[in-house]
Formats: C-alpha cells, structure tokens, sequence
C-alpha cells in the first residue's frame, strides 16, 4: 500500500507516496504431543510436545485465553496432581509470535493403584515345599517377593508360587500389579509357609521271657527286636515311635 500526505487547510499532497507493506505471516501449526511419563495415585508428570522449525511452546491449563503456566518450554512438569488432568500446548513462532490457532491438548496420565492381593497360606508336615496361592481383580497380576518392600521378585506373573524346599516356617509377600498399567499396590500381603514338626520318640524296655507278651501303644510284642508304630501328634502331623524289646530268658527250675 501507499501513504500520501495531505495539507488539511491547502489540501496540497506529498510529491510521492510512502510504500507501506501489510505483511502476513503464516500461523504456525498445532504442535504434536510427545506423550508423558504416567504416575500411580499421584504425583508430578512431565508433558511434552514437539514444536516447528523457528517455533516454541507455551503451556495453558485451558483450551484458549488465559495466563500461561510455563513459556518458551517443549516440556512441562505439572503440580502433584491425583486425577488425570488435561494440558494445553500451544505453538508460538519465536519471530513473529504469531501462535497457532489452536492448543494441542495433553493429558497427564494417572492411574489407580490397585488393592493388595487376597491370599492363601499354607503347611506341610516336616521338611519339603508348599504352594502358596495369591488372586487380584481382572487385569492385574501377582508379583511375589522374600521382602516386605524393595527388593526383587522371586516369581512374576504367577497367582500361585512354589517355594521350593523349606526346612522352617517362612514368610513370603506377594504384589498387585496392573498389567497395563505397571502400577503396584501401597503394600504387599505377607503369606506364610508353615512347616509343622514330625515327632520322634524311642522307648527301651528289657523283659523277661515270662512278662511276654509286652504291650505298647495298643499291641502286644512276645518278641525281641525294634518296632515302629506311626501316630499323629497334636499338629496333626506323624508321631514315629519306635520300641526297643529286649527279651531276657527265665532260668529253667530245677530239683533240689
């Protein structure tokens, strides 16, 4: 365009116009979201979007108008927040500042932390290995560990665990975890493998030959040697007792 100068009393006008250019300059596109890092119950999320060549992103938390939250940023790291909340990136020309015609929105992810599993102890009689038994909500999966946190799992992915040999009663902690998710439970549920006792017992006794039979626990035994019975002790497990019979032979009577 074209500026010309005009006298408003004489209305005589500049010997040559003034070249006045109108520039246009192009919006900038959307920028693309980059994706977040999720949190678990709460936390604080780190969104990011990708800008355009000779561009910069400037974050909002609504669609249009409002305040910036952070300028000048392809990332932005967002307060602890507990439910999944929506960002807004806008692309900005470092330039013209001319700002793209709409926000790209970013959601901060945060996902539920599932409840601690449900679970089923066990025992066994004596030395040897028990299955112990865990169960969670459609979607999650169990995780099992020697820890009551930290640490690292003994079994993944498994509802049920197989501790191997034990030789005394032993506790273990099974895990919820989502498997879309990755997030665990707030605690871990103990699971005892309970290893009850055998009893042994031994009872010597000598006898003479005339005192046959000899009974114990029920039977009777005329003769000498080792003899086993199996019982069962108060933990319902098995008592071995075991009798030593001796056998002494009475002297024959003779005639005086």
């Amino acid at each position: 365009y074209y500026a010309e100068a005009r006298n408003t009393t004489t209305g005589c006008v500049s010997a040559t116009r003034t070249a006045v250019t109108a520039t246009v300059h192009d919006v900038p596109s959307p920028p693309t979201p980059s994706g977040g890092i999720a949190v678990c119950g709460s936390g604080s999320v780190t969104l990011t979007a990708i800008p355009g060549q000779g561009q910069t992103i400037d974050w909002y938390s609504s669609a249009s108008g409002g305040n910036a939250l952070v300028s000048g940023s392809p990332s932005f790291t967002t307060p602890v927040i507990f439910n999944p909340t929506t960002y807004y990136a806008e692309a900005r020309n470092l330039v013209t500042n001319c700002v793209s015609s709409v926000r790209t929105p970013v959601t901060a992810v945060v996902n539920k932390v599932p409840a601690a599993p449900s679970v089923i102890g066990a025992s066994r009689c004596g030395t040897g290995s028990v299955i112990l038994n865990a169960s969670a909500f459609a979607g999650e999966t169990i995780d099992w560990y020697v820890v009551p946190s930290g640490g690292l799992a003994v079994s993944t992915n498994a509802s049920s665990y197989n501790t191997g040999t034990l030789s005394a009663t032993t506790v273990y902690y099974a895990e919820t975890r989502n498997i879309s998710s990755g997030c665990t439970s707030a605690t871990r549920t103990p699971v005892t493998a309970t290893i009850l006792s055998l009893s042994f017992s031994t009872t010597s006794v000598t006898i003479c030959s005339s005192e046959a039979p000899y009974n114990w626990n029920g039977q009777n035994y005329s003769s000498e040697g080792t003899y086993n019975v199996t019982l069962t002790n108060s933990v319902g497990c098995d008592s071995i007792a075991t009798l030593n019979l001796q056998v002494i032979q009475n002297p024959q009577a003779f005639t005086v």
